[in-house]
């Protein structure tokens, strides 16, 4: 939501369907250079070697409160994780030393 709506109102939506995350929600998201191998490709410019790359898929949690968009949801994530859109996935993990 976050990249769609205003934070004002992305935060009175998330507040308004998860109040037990209220003391967590409202910080300025920033999504520039988030793709895994964008961030791979900063981390050996600088430096550093990738020792692994793990992305996950799953946030359809976010949407629990309402089960038909929960479900839709889960089929993208099953959809876009079946043919590897790596730039798609929900979260990533990177292992890196430094050389």
């Amino acid at each position: 939501m976050n990249g769609v709506l205003p934070p004002p109102v992305s935060n009175w939506l998330l507040d308004l369907v998860h109040p037990e995350r209220s003391d967590v929600i409202g910080f300025q998201a920033y999504c520039d250079k988030t793709y895994p191998w964008r961030l791979a490709s900063l981390l050996e410019r600088d430096g550093f070697e990738i020792v692994d790359i793990a992305v996950n898929y799953y946030q359809s949690n976010y949407y629990s409160f309402f089960v038909p968009l929960y479900v839709l949801s889960a089929l993208y994530e099953m959809i876009v994780q079946a043919i590897r859109l790596e730039n798609l996935a929900a979260k990533a993990m990177i292992v890196a030393r430094k050389r």
